[in-house]
């Protein structure tokens, strides 16, 4: 972790490059989708299209599945 936190300082001070980080979304969905649009001001993710090397492009998601986030969070 200190090497990853010393080169991301070092990409930031030299090339104004700050880290990502990538999160499929059925990590979340269902059972932390609550919590993750909850706290999602805080790191203001950017929803897009995942893809790997070698393989064809997935289908794009079905309109329900990217309303739900939309949808607010439940009570917890």
């Amino acid at each position: 972790m200190r090497f990853q936190e010393l080169l991301a300082a070092k990409l930031l001070e030299k090339h104004a490059i700050t880290p990502e980080i990538f999160l499929q979304m059925k990590t979340i969905f269902p059972h932390l989708r609550d919590i993750f649009i909850k706290t999602s001001r805080t790191f203001h993710p950017i929803f897009g299209l995942g893809r790997y090397i070698n393989r064809p492009l997935p289908p794009v998601p079905q309109r329900e599945v990217c309303e739900r986030p939309a949808e607010g969070p439940r009570e917890i």
